[in-house]
């Protein structure tokens, strides 16, 4: 082994300790995470069911419209390649940066700036998952109480929609928003 050889394996060994020491984020020891909040599964499992929940329902309309199902299957397999990746990356980045949230992974990898333009576009899909959710569940009462009362439902005002949507905020939505934790939701079938 030359001297050169050497100073190579120095410089890259700084380098990469350079790397993981620089660490802006402040993690928790895995022993003092056990046993505390929700398991894995069940995370993974509230994420998806958020995520794909309402857009699940627009599924066949979108396969017909963009061309039948072969396209449509082909077209999936191509972002599932993308989505894969970005994922591996995102674990790549989290365990150099020893990162334990997505917002971790964003501010050491690119600084608060776009970690608020991150948090930003989150608030704002929220928000927009929120809305999608309430006009499914007004088309629901809508089907529901023509169902029956019949078609002029909606001239009384405790069955006009907007009443309707926003009780149902009122009484199913927002008592779920109190809890510090939505690892209850788990229990939910």
């Amino acid at each position: 082994m030359t001297s050169q050889d050497g100073e190579a394996q120095d410089d890259a060994s700084e380098e990469s300790q350079s790397l993981l020491s620089h660490n802006n984020v402040q993690t928790v020891p895995a022993d003092k995470t056990e046993g505390v909040g929700s398991s894995w599964y069940a995370s993974v499992f509230l994420v998806v069911n958020a995520g794909l929940g309402a857009g699940l329902l627009n599924f066949p309309a979108a396969f017909n419209q963009s061309g039948g199902m072969l396209v449509a299957i082909l077209m999936q397999a191509v972002l599932m390649v993308f989505i894969v990746g970005s994922l591996l990356i995102l674990v790549y980045c989290s365990t150099v940066h020893h990162s334990a949230t997505y917002q971790d992974v964003v501010y050491s990898m690119c600084g608060k700036g776009v970690q608020m333009t991150c948090a930003t576009v989150i608030v704002i899909y929220c928000f927009g998952t929120c809305i999608t959710f309430f006009i499914i569940i007004g088309d629901q009462w809508d089907i529901f109480l023509k169902f029956a009362y019949g078609g002029d439902y909606c001239l009384h005002w405790y069955m006009n929609r907007r009443f309707t949507m926003v009780s149902t905020a009122l009484l199913f939505v927002l008592p779920l928003c109190f809890p510090k934790r939505i690892d209850f939701l788990k229990y939910a079938r």
